[in-house]
This record gives C-alpha cells, sequence and structure tokens, in this order.
C-alpha cells in the first residue's frame, strides 16, 4: 500500500512539474491554457449535441443545458454519466483527444502508468432532493474515491466545463485529525460507513471552470448545490495511476475499468480510435481500437 507520506512525496513531484496552486497536501488547481480550454469546451458541446434526438442551438449555453434537463437523454445513467456509444464515436474520440491535449501541458506522463478513460457527468440543477441524498452512495454525502474501490495510487482530476458551475460544484476536505491508513478502505452499504469523513473541514476551494482540480485517491470531497435555483453543471472527471514512489508497490485498477497507457491514450483522436461498447453499465467499456 501507498502511505500516505509516499503520496504527499508524489505531489511533491507533481508541483515541481507545471504551475499549479497546493490548496492541501493532495489538492492542486492548475489553470487550463485558454486555448485547449476553449478547445475542450467546444468539443464537449459537439459531443452532447450529438446526443439529442432533435438538436438545438449551442450558441445559448443555458438553453442547452435546459434541453438536457427536460429530455430523456438515452445515453445519460442515472447518475448523470453521459456514456460513449456507436454513433458517438467521432464526437467521443474528439472530447478525449481535447481531454489529452489538456493533461499533456502539465508534463507528467512519465508520472503515469495507466490512464482511465475520461467520463462526461451532467449534474442536475434546482434542489437536491432527499432520496438522493439518502442514495447509500450518494455522492452529496463526503467520500472518497478509494471507499469505491479506486486504489490509493489513483490521480483524480476535476474540470468543470460547462453550467452553474458557482451554484453546483464539488467541495473538497482537509485530511481529518485521525487518519490512518485504513480509513478510507473500500465500503460495502454506503459512505455512512465511515465517521471519520465527518470530522473533516471544508477548504476554502470553490472549483471553476478552465481549471483542473487534481487530488488522491483519498481526498474527501461532496457534490452541492448551493439553493433550490441552482443550475445544472457538466464537468469531466478522469482517474490516472501514478507509477511507484520510492519503490513503493502501486495497486491495481478495478478489473471492470478501461485504462490504457499513456503512449495509446494520447493518440486517441489522432491516430487511433477508442470504439466503445454499446453499454449503460455506467463503465466505459472497450469494444476496439482501430487505426485512425
Amino acid at each position: 500500500m501507498l502511505t500516505l507520506e509516499h503520496r504527499i512525496k508524489f505531489f511533491d513531484i507533481l508541483c515541481a512539474r507545471f504551475s499549479g496552486v497546493r490548496h492541501d497536501k493532495l489538492l492542486i488547481s492548475y489553470k487550463i491554457p485558454e486555448v485547449q480550454f476553449e478547445e475542450f469546451r467546444l468539443a464537449t458541446l459537439q459531443y452532447m449535441l450529438a446526443m439529442l434526438s432533435n438538436p438545438v442551438p449551442i450558441s445559448n449555453e443555458a438553453k442547452f443545458l435546459q434541453t438536457f434537463e427536460g429530455e430523456t437523454v438515452a445515453n445519460m445513467t442515472p447518475n448523470g454519466k453521459l456514456m460513449p456509444k456507436s454513433h458517438l464515436v467521432s464526437g467521443f474520440n474528439r472530447w478525449v483527444q481535447t481531454a489529452a491535449d489538456m493533461l499533456e501541458t502539465l508534463n507528467i506522463e512519465d508520472l503515469i502508468s495507466s490512464i482511465r478513460m475520461p467520463v462526461l457527468r451532467f449534474k442536475a440543477g434546482g434542489e437536491v432532493s432527499e432520496e438522493l441524498i439518502q442514495r447509500p452512495f450518494s455522492t452529496y454525502k463526503r467520500h472518497t474515491e478509494s471507499m469505491f474501490g479506486h486504489p490509493r495510487n489513483t490521480l483524480c482530476f476535476h474540470a468543470p466545463i460547462l453550467g452553474d458551475v458557482e451554484g453546483n460544484h464539488l467541495n473538497f476536505f482537509s485530511y481529518p485529525e485521525g487518519y490512518k491508513e485504513d480509513s478510507f478502505d473500500p465500503v460495502v452499504k454506503g459512505y455512512d460507513d465511515c465517521e471519520l469523513t465527518k470530522g473533516c473541514s471544508r477548504l476554502p476551494v470553490k472549483p471553476r471552470s478552465g481549471y483542473l482540480y487534481l487530488s488522491d485517491a483519498t481526498s474527501v470531497h461532496a457534490s452541492q448545490r448551493t439553493s433550490p435555483s441552482v443550475g445544472s453543471r457538466v464537468s469531466m472527471e478522469l482517474f490516472c495511476l501514478s507509477k511507484t514512489v520510492n519503490g513503493e508497490e502501486g495497486e491495481s485498477q478495478q478489473e471492470l475499468d478501461v485504462t490504457l497507457t499513456p503512449n495509446v491514450f494520447f493518440e486517441l483522436g489522432r491516430t487511433k480510435m477508442f470504439i466503445p461498447k454499446d453499454t449503460m453499465s455506467g463503465m466505459t467499456e472497450l469494444n476496439s481500437l482501430v487505426d485512425k
């Protein structure tokens, strides 16, 4: 197991690779170069537009996102993941390519052993229902990715893209005083099983559009809507596995997760195309990789 001490040292190495702001031991924000972010934002809009049975103009972002609130989008899971489908291959690969372009500006490719396919997520606006809050694995409860089964050498990227990112956002929390290496092991019944997260202090960080937020698999976070009138939000999440640090052994990714080596991932949309399986499992499953 990679200890907290070794993961902090790894983040020290990360901070030396790019110009970012370190908000906590294992939380860094990075301003994406404007050209890369604008290409990513436009690719997101075009990819989402192809998902609609009745396309609407993307020039008005607020109205465009309202369409996703009011229409049943066939490739959206109950928790808002927008799944790639066979008829969306071109737009999906273009979107992944622009995400890779942003990641490439960090200059950390040699520190990564594998990259999980990025996920585009739609977070609805309005008031959070009690039913949603009470779900065992509700993202509105404080949790960590390791509690869901992701290994501790996972680097977690979060990027708000569209919508009401002021009122509909993630909260990040500091490490609890009583943290132990097994504190955030996988849970079975839900996030309420972990009392330790309730003692964490919220960090003064509100994710903004145009920034990448890099955290650790044991970083505590939770979704929040600040009022019943907030709008929807679209964001990207992307997980990488870091290489070993100081000789410590890394952990293996979950079997169902599709991960690619960096040299393959950074070719998607350029020389290679990722052909996904038609599934609503919540996982981006690989059908085949083909030359473009």
